[in-house]
Parts: structure tokens; C-alpha cells; sequence
């Protein structure tokens, strides 16, 4: 995904009202579930993921593949 369709994509699933989780799912399958619209900062050049339990993930929006609309998903 390059990063244009990445942003845009990103913004319209983080701005809808209510707010709906998510999952940011990278080139290398592993998903991250987004349970927030604040959980992740948008940097110039890359993201920073912060996990609900601490830690934290920072990205650039090629290593996304896709986002995922999943209510069913498992968040632990």
C-alpha cells in the first residue's frame, strides 16, 4: 500500500463516528488491533503504534497491506 492510499484509508476508518475498532494488518500478516482513534500518532515519516498493555510500535504506512473492519476480531 503506498502511503497516500495509507493515510487516506487510515483517517476515514479513525474519523468515523462512533468511533468502530480496527485492524492494521502488515505485509508480514501480523494485525494490530486499533481500539482507539488516538492509538497511533501520524509522524511525517512513519507511525507510532502505542499497545494498550505499554510498549510501544513505530511504522511507515508501506509496511501496511491492508485495514480491516472486524468487529469479531480478538484484541488480546
Amino acid at each position: 500500500m503506498n502511503a497516500r492510499t495509507f493515510m487516506q484509508s487510515y483517517k476515514r476508518f479513525k474519523g468515523r463516528r462512533p468511533f468502530r475498532r480496527f485492524l492494521l494488518e502488515f505485509n508480514t500478516g501480523e494485525r494490530v488491533p486499533i481500539l482507539h482513534p488516538e492509538a497511533v500518532v501520524e509522524f511525517p515519516e512513519f507511525l507510532v503504534y502505542r499497545h494498550p498493555k505499554g510498549g510501544y510500535r513505530l511504522f511507515d504506512s508501506t509496511s501496511v497491506c491492508q485495514l480491516l473492519d472486524d468487529e469479531s476480531f480478538d484484541t488480546k
